[in-house]
Order: C-alpha cells, then sequence, then structure tokens
C-alpha cells in the first residue's frame, strides 16, 4: 500500500514539473500574420478559411426599430417618410408636416398613430405643390378615403394623387384641449 502511494505521489510531482517547464506555452500557438480576401495565413498551419466574407446578414429580433426621416425599402415599390412624432397640436390647430419630395411617388397615402388625438375623416389631408412653397404655388388640398389609422388619397375617379412635393396636415378640432400625435408617415408608392 505504501509503494502505491508513493509511485502515485512520484507521478503527482513529475507531472507538476514537466508541466511547469516544458509545457508552459500553449500546445498549438497560433500567430495571425497576414490577412487577404477572406483566408488568414496562420504559422505552421497553413492557410485557414475565414468564415465571413462580404457583407454579414444581421436579422433583427426585437420588437421594433425607431425609425426617423426617409427609409428606403430596398428595391421595393415603397418608400416611407416619418413626418411627425410626438407632437403636440394646442386645441382648434392644424399641424403642417412641411413639404416632402414626392416626386417619385405614383400614389400617397398617410398611416397615423394618433396618441390621444380624436381624428375624424375630414382632420387628415395632404396639400400638393410643384414646388413646396407655401405661399402662391399649392395646388389645392386632398382629403383621403380613410381605412383605421391610413387615408389614401385618390381623385373622386380612383385616380391616385401625385406631386413633386406633399405636405401632411392633421388637426386638432377639440375647441377645449391640446392632444398629442403620436407619429405619422407618409407612403410613397413609386
Amino acid at each position: 500500500m505504501r509503494k502505491g502511494a508513493l509511485a502515485g505521489l512520484l507521478l503527482i510531482v513529475c507531472g507538476a514539473a514537466l508541466g511547469a517547464t516544458v509545457l508552459h506555452e500553449p500546445i498549438a500557438a497560433v500567430a495571425v500574420q497576414n490577412a487577404d480576401g477572406g483566408t488568414v495565413r496562420v504559422h505552421e498551419q497553413g492557410t485557414a478559411a475565414v468564415h465571413e466574407q462580404g457583407t454579414a446578414s444581421v436579422n433583427v429580433t426585437n420588437d421594433s426599430i425607431p425609425v426617423t426621416g426617409t427609409v428606403n425599402l430596398g428595391n421595393s415599390a415603397q418608400r416611407v417618410i416619418h413626418v411627425a412624432s410626438n407632437v403636440t397640436l394646442p386645441k382648434n390647430f392644424a399641424l403642417n408636416t412641411g413639404f416632402q419630395d414626392t416626386s417619385d411617388c405614383r400614389a400617397l397615402a398617410a398611416f397615423i398613430k394618433p396618441g390621444d388625438l380624436n381624428l375624424d375623416n375630414s382632420d387628415v389631408f395632404i396639400r400638393v405643390s410643384v414646388t413646396g412653397a407655401s405661399i402662391g404655388d399649392q395646388q389645392g388640398n386632398t382629403g383621403g378615403i380613410r381605412a383605421g389609422n391610413a387615408w389614401y388619397f385618390s381623385s373622386t375617379g380612383g385616380v391616385p394623387f401625385f406631386a413633386p412635393k406633399t405636405e401632411l396636415v392633421s388637426a386638432n378640432g377639440d375647441e377645449d384641449n391640446p392632444h398629442t400625435l403620436t407619429d405619422a408617415w407618409l407612403i410613397c408608392q413609386r
């Protein structure tokens, strides 16, 4: 029994001495020397392939991402223009969002998150213009056909409206209280 314990202790001491002296470096050291076009040359190992090349794909898994300004949806036939966010409208007041470039649009729609603003069918409309000048160039106001919180703009003959410049107008018809408009977008169909 003593010989077995002595042999075990001797084996542990030799292993510790060997590990502290001979094997104090990692067994396979890799040093990056050069990266060219998707491969990395490694010391004494030849060439190893690199996983990602070019543009990496990114997937978003959260609920939503806040967006501001104009958003192009790749080669899509739509362009989204964010025109208002958390705007308090005084009582009996109409918000003009400012003219946007809609020269590439065949048709327009507005999507609105009204917040505590109570919108009637006639409370949302667009102003169309050739140059976007607020005086002397406006070609008129156009009401939309409402479906929920979306307004679609077309003539009485069903022909979609389009113009080089367009602004969205949202009105607070409450004569006593201000209300907040959460968000509004113009949707440009190209």
